[in-house]
C-alpha cells in the first residue's frame, strides 16, 4: 500500500478524489476503484499537467511488490473506465507514448498536505514557592 502523504481533496470535472477517505466520488456517489488504481490516480492528480513515467508509477504505487509495466496500463485502464474517459480523446488521463501518462484536466485542491498539528501536554508543576497550591494530583 502506498504511504499516506497527507490529506486533502482534489476536484476535477464532476469528480472528487478524497485522499483521507481513499475514495473517488461523482457527486455523492462513491465509485469503485481498486487500491492500486486509486494510488495511480492519486499520483497522476498530484502531478497534474506533468508527465509521469511508468517507472515513477511503479516505484510509487507498487514499491512493495514486483510487477510488470502492464500493471500500470491495467490501472490506467480501470481509471479511464471509472471516469468514462477515452484514450483516443482523453479528458482526464492522456497517454504519452514511450513516456507515461499526464493528468490533463484542471483541478481544484482543498485541504492541506501538511502534517497534522501536535500538542504536547506536560504535567502541571508549581514554579512559585510562596504561592498557595491550587493544583493537585487528582
Amino acid at each position: 500500500m502506498m504511504a499516506q502523504e497527507g490529506s486533502g481533496t482534489y476536484e476535477f470535472g464532476p469528480f472528487r478524489l478524497d485522499l483521507a477517505r481513499r475514495a473517488l466520488f461523482r457527486g455523492d456517489i462513491q465509485l469503485a476503484l481498486t487500491p492500486k488504481s486509486f494510488d495511480t490516480l492519486r499520483v497522476l492528480v498530484e502531478h497534474a499537467g506533468s508527465a509521469v513515467d511508468k517507472n515513477t508509477l511503479l516505484a510509487r504505487v507498487w514499491s512493495d511488490v514486483a510487477v510488470e509495466e502492464n500493471s500500470v496500463a491495467k490501472a490506467v485502464s480501470e481509471i479511464r473506465k471509472t471516469l468514462a474517459d477515452e484514450s483516443r480523446t482523453p479528458r482526464f488521463v492522456a497517454t504519452l507514448p514511450g513516456l507515461g501518462y499526464r493528468f490533463i484536466a484542471s483541478i481544484t485542491r482543498f485541504g492541506t498536505a501538511s502534517q497534522p498539528r501536535r500538542v504536547a501536554v506536560l504535567p502541571f508543576a508549581s514554579l512559585a514557592q510562596d504561592v498557595d497550591n491550587y493544583l493537585s494530583v487528582g
